[in-house]
């Protein structure tokens, strides 16, 4: 059986990568590597930056992002890529199947264990296929499957982005504020108490009737 969803697999991905020779968007050589999934090509004296379609690779903050990095700039570095193009991100960055010759660079990704298959935005065909690829990665602990418990990068940026916006949030407060509410236990805290400036800390109250009135109860340390 796995023989059978290997050959189909095979198959899926040569059909894929004939399909992607044939609407090739944009040519160019590669001058950047921002990280494992983003890079910058060369065409016309004209730079565009490229996102590759389908897969999300470590931040380069997280294990192995650096070495996703790596990999994608050893494999198409100085390189003619050849793009199909998939629409653009907020970013204005061109969303796109990478090819080296006849390499895939999102599927190589994959297979070696330094990306996931980002399910909200691999849509096509072939995604099935990365699929099998990602979890074959995955059985033999491939790249980063090798960690006991890898973080996937879109959860990765969301905690990181909370952690930044609570950071923001508390450099903007005064000593002066009166109370603060803890968001998960719904507990409040006056100024000057230690659990004041607590992670989850963050929905400021201008009086304690204000906080008592929106579900909050008083800390029974501090007694606000």
């Amino acid at each position: 059986m796995r023989n059978k969803v290997l050959l189909v697999t095979f198959f899926l991905i040569i059909a894929c990568i004939v399909q992607g020779r044939t609407d090739i968007n944009l040519t160019g050589k590669l001058v950047k590597v921002s990280d494992g999934d983003t890079f910058t090509i060369l065409e016309n004296r004209q730079t565009h930056k490229i996102r590759l379609y389908g897969i999300d690779t470590p931040e380069r903050r997280q294990n192995f992002g650096n070495k996703a990095r790596q990999f994608t700039a050893g494999l198409v570095w100085r390189q003619n890529v050849r793009v199909v193009e998939h629409g653009t991100d907020r970013y204005g960055r061109i969303i796109g199947m990478v090819y080296v010759d006849d390499v895939c660079v999102n599927e190589e990704l994959v297979k070696q264990g330094l990306a996931w298959v980002y399910p909200p935005y691999c849509t096509l065909p072939i995604c099935d296929a990365w699929t099998v690829l990602e979890a074959a990665a995955r059985d033999q602990k491939l790249g980063l499957w090798g960690q006991s418990a890898p973080i996937a990068p879109w959860n990765f940026r969301r905690s990181e982005k909370h952690v930044a916006d609570v950071s923001a949030m508390k450099q903007r407060r005064s000593p002066e504020d009166g109370y603060l509410g803890n968001q998960n236990s719904l507990v409040f805290h006056q100024s000057g108490c230690r659990n004041y400036r607590c992670i989850n800390c963050v929905i400021p109250f201008p009086t304690r009737q204000a906080a008592i009135e929106n579900g909050f109860r008083p800390c029974g340390e501090c007694a606000p």
